[in-house]
């Protein structure tokens, strides 16, 4: 099962998925109200898909909704940015060519939040998007997790596995449900 609150996104997903027919479901849901109730063993959040929510609340309600879905004991695996190695590694302004166009991001830092407008010059039209990510502390998403019923079992800070430290480039926390 994947899930994803931008029916866009899914659609594309359908598109890249159709050789699993039948063996993918895809969902369209909000991470803060998920319609799950005790029904996976693991559920895994990739590529930084936290801390995009306003408030700390809202985004801790995600972890209260990942609980609810697992079953006792389900594992659930946060891939998140390291905050620290963002801010000291941030490129203000990063600009690469697409086919036909070119695609500029400027990022800066504001109330504890990467803010990134991208602008996206294609065929004679200019788009401009904005994200904006909270930089949680590796242990404020630890505090957060055990305050949901988790117990984070390992931290690491690559994908190949390799330990959590202040230059890491992602903090991905293991985590338990309590039974």
């Amino acid at each position: 099962v994947a899930a994803d609150l931008s029916a866009t996104l899914l659609a594309v997903a359908q598109r890249k998925t159709q050789r699993y027919a039948g063996l993918l479901t895809l969902v369209r849901a909000d991470m803060r109200q998920l319609p799950f109730d005790g029904c996976f063993d693991a559920i895994a959040q990739l590529f930084t898909a936290f801390g995009y929510f306003p408030s700390d609340e809202e985004n801790a309600s995600v972890f209260s909704e990942v609980h609810r879905a697992l079953h006792p004991g389900g594992r659930y695996m946060l891939d998140f940015l390291n905050a620290r190695a963002v801010l000291d590694d941030l490129r203000p302004r990063s600009e690469h060519t697409i086919e036909g166009g070119r695609v500029i991001q400027e990022r800066h830092v504001e109330n504890g939040r990467i803010v990134k407008d991208i602008t996206i010059e294609t065929g004679g039209t200019t788009k401009h998007f904005q994200e904006s990510v909270r930089l949680f502390e590796r242990d404020e998403l630890v505090a957060m997790l055990i305050g949901k019923g988790f117990e984070v079992e390992r931290t690491f800070g690559t994908y190949e596995g390799l330990p959590f430290h202040s230059a890491a480039p992602r903090c991905i926390l293991l985590a338990r449900k309590r039974p």
